[in-house]
């Protein structure tokens, strides 16, 4: 696993680029110097530009999905459905406020 605190956008893409072409299946991006929203905006542009087919999760999503109740449940369902079989996932870390994103598949 590869850490990283990316103090600018320019640095998260050159640091995601390092990652594709390692064999680090997994990138613990830091969320301290920019906010994880720009992070997670970013990294998806990034990869989805690169043609990789991104999903982004929350920690604990299913769970709050399920506790809206069903409007939640369909959006949930349909995100999973729109982004079947993902290559790359990002997965925001609300309590550590990391962003962790994985290759799923090589």
């Amino acid at each position: 696993m590869m850490k990283i605190i990316p103090f600018n956008k320019i640095e998260l893409r050159s640091e995601l680029s390092k990652f594709l072409n390692s064999s680090f299946k997994e990138l613990t991006v830091d969320s301290t110097k920019i906010s994880m929203r720009t992070i997670i905006e970013e990294a998806e542009n990034y990869l989805e530009n690169k043609g990789y087919k991104v999903r982004v999760l929350t920690k604990g999503g299913t769970v709050a999905a399920i506790a809206t109740g069903g409007w939640g449940i369909l959006a949930k369902a349909a995100h999973i459905i729109a982004t079947y079989d993902p290559e790359i996932e990002i997965r925001r870390n609300l309590i550590t406020g990391n962003v962790d994103i994985v290759k799923m598949k090589k």
